[in-house]
Order: structure tokens, then sequence, then C-alpha cells
């Protein structure tokens, strides 16, 4: 079976240090490539638009985009996989001209369930944040407790039963209408939490702290 791929995709090489937008017609991507669920903010970057077309496929400026691109592009890069797609860089932006966003949108389903993985920034507000940060989530994470049961010590776990809901379902991005459908059609999707990772596909969900000693039920 052939590989489908969307009409435009982001091209990385270099560790990530290269970026440029190429045509799939024309380019003939081979492997597979990665999608991004971010909220649009008010940063400032050279979208793709009819005019910025050319320039976007010689080079894209990395450290002039957004920072939940740039992570996007580490973690492809990190990956080895060459092909990302981010909608404000592989969908025609044109204000007054809709025509390509709406060819694009009919294919939505597709772009999301092709891709390897989703890389979601689940905890963006206004789209400025960076998906990498140090802040801790060890206050959260499960207690070990040892209890006799029928004479035996055995070892248990607690956490808050609702930390899924807290981390993922009631985070800034999952409030928004159209992330439903991105996390429904994808395969895999990485979330980036406020406080840690979460990992969503069709056979399981999880969150960083279980870790590999302790998965949730």
């Amino acid at each position: 079976k052939e590989n489908w791929y969307p009409t435009r995709l982001l091209h990385i090489t270099s560790g990530g240090q290269q970026v440029r937008l190429v045509i799939s017609q024309d380019h003939a991507p081979k492997g597979h490539y990665m999608t991004l669920s971010h909220r649009w903010g008010a940063s400032q970057y050279t979208k793709l638009l009819t005019s910025t077309m050319a320039q976007l496929q010689k080079a894209i400026a990395v450290p002039d985009l957004p920072p939940a691109f740039q992570n996007a592009i580490k973690i492809a890069a990190s990956l080895d996989t060459q092909y990302l797609w981010i909608d404000g860089l592989c969908i025609k932006q044109d204000p007054d001209d809709r025509t390509d966003w709406g060819i694009e949108a009919l294919t939505m389903g597709k772009v999301y369930a092709n891709a390897f993985l989703n890389i979601s920034a689940t905890l963006a507000v206004d789209g400025s944040e960076t998906l990498f940060h140090n802040q801790g989530y060890e206050p959260f994470g499960p207690s070990e407790i040892v209890l006799r049961v029928e004479g035996k010590l055995k070892k248990f776990y607690l956490l808050d039963g609702d930390i899924w809901t807290d981390e993922i379902s009631n985070a800034p991005l999952s409030s928004r209408g159209w992330v439903f459908q991105e996390r429904f059609l994808a395969r895999r999707v990485l979330h980036f939490g406020n406080r840690q990772l979460g990992w969503e596909c069709r056979q399981s969900t999880t969150l960083e702290i279980f870790g590999k000693d302790c998965q949730p039920a």
C-alpha cells in the first residue's frame, strides 16, 4: 500500500537546523510524517501565503517560529522523521482568498489519520508556550503504600482518580472543538501537558508519572 501524504509538508534536515516547505507531488516524500496540534496565538511569523510560498520553499527561519513549532521540529528530528505538517505553514492563510483552505480542509481526516504521530501542545494557552519545561510532577505522582492483605504484605499505589482529566481532558488546548477531531483521528498522540507527558493511542492512554512499573488500569 502506498503512503498517503498531505499536499504540502515541512522537510526537516540537518537535525532540525534546516527546514523548508515542499510540495508532496513534486518532492515525493519517503517515510512517515508527523503533525502538530497547537493553539493559534498572537505570535508573528511568516505564514504560508501565495506571496510567501516561494520564500518558504527555499528556507524557513526556524528561530523565528513560535516555540511550539520549533519544539515540534526538534521532536521530529530526534525521532528520525523528516516530514512535519503544521497548518499555518502548510495551508495558505491568505485573508482574502480561502480557496486553498477550503480544499485542504476536506483532507484533514487523512492528514491526521495517516500521520505517524501527532504532537499535541496540550498545555498551550495562547500559542506562545514552549513544550519543554522543567516543572516536576513528583507531588502529583502515585504514593506507594504497603498493606497486609490476608496475612501477606502487598504493595499498592494511590493517586488522584481524576488525574487524566486534570492533565489532558481539561487542559487549555482540549477546550478547542477542532482538537477533538485531531485526537480522534490520529493513531498516536503525544501530549505535552503542564506538568508531564501524556500518551494516547488506539490501545491505551497513560501519563508520564506511571513510568514502567505502575501502569494505569
